[in-house]
């Protein structure tokens, strides 16, 4: 939405598009699931589950954004951007499950053991340019005929970024029935996670660049009484 003065709308369709025809745009998805269930007798189970989504998406376009420059009476969008970057994004994830049933004299047990998995990776890589121009067109009548900036344009603002997770997980729980309807759980669960991030790149001529890394673990017990005062359904 265009605002003119006194701050009303101006009379510009919401569907305007104010890039360019050879603005470019193309995103590649992949995911893919799968699980496992194996029994090795009556007593003895084992399941896992794995999943990963992966993502590249490309740009080269003009953008007009809301900090752009804008005359309200002509109508002249003086300062668009060209944008071109890259974008990826990956996630995975894994957990394993064993269950074992057995009896401690008159006390039933299930045992539950198992571990996980995650990884997320993301950022932009080679980079993203951003080149300010001036790029102008007119909302009232726009007419499309900018060229893309040339492969050795000096860009205004260029920055990689790469993020990068890794949390794993451990857990053991006992279900111990005490009684046909009195059961009682006793588990815990530790979880640890590394995070590193990093980005570099110039911004109106000037470098920056940072590194982090963060590394963390906490450990989660759990308690619980199951009471089943009627025979399930």
């Amino acid at each position: 939405m265009f605002l003119g003065e006194g701050f009303n709308p101006l009379d510009v369709p919401g569907e305007r598009f104010l890039g360019e025809p050879d603005n470019f745009f193309n995103d590649t998805f992949h995911r893919f699931y799968a699980t496992l269930n194996h029994r090795f007798n009556d007593n003895l189970r084992v399941r896992t589950i794995a999943g990963g989504e992966f993502e590249d998406s490309e740009v080269n376009a003009f953008r007009s954004f809301p900090f752009n420059e804008f005359d309200p009476v002509t109508g002249e969008l003086t300062n668009r951007l060209f944008q071109t970057s890259e974008f990826f994004n990956s996630n995975f994830s894994w957990q394993t499950e064993l269950v074992a049933d057995f009896n401690t004299g008159p006390v039933e047990h299930q045992l539950l053991a198992g571990f996980d998995f995650t990884f997320s990776n993301f950022g932009i890589d080679p980079g993203e340019n951003v080149f300010e121009g001036p790029f102008p067109i007119n909302v009232f009548d726009p007419v499309f005929d900018e060229p893309f900036p040339p492969d050795d344009a000096l860009f205004d603002t260029f920055f990689t970024t790469d993020n990068q997770e890794n949390s794993y997980g451990i857990f053991l729980q006992d279900l111990i029935a005490l009684a046909p309807n009195l059961k009682l759980l006793v588990g815990g669960r530790y979880d640890f996670v590394n995070n590193q991030s990093s980005s570099e790149g110039t911004f109106a001529g000037n470098p920056f660049g940072s590194d982090n890394e963060l590394n963390d673990g906490a450990f989660s017990p759990r308690v619980g009484i199951v009471y089943q005062p009627v025979e399930p359904v």
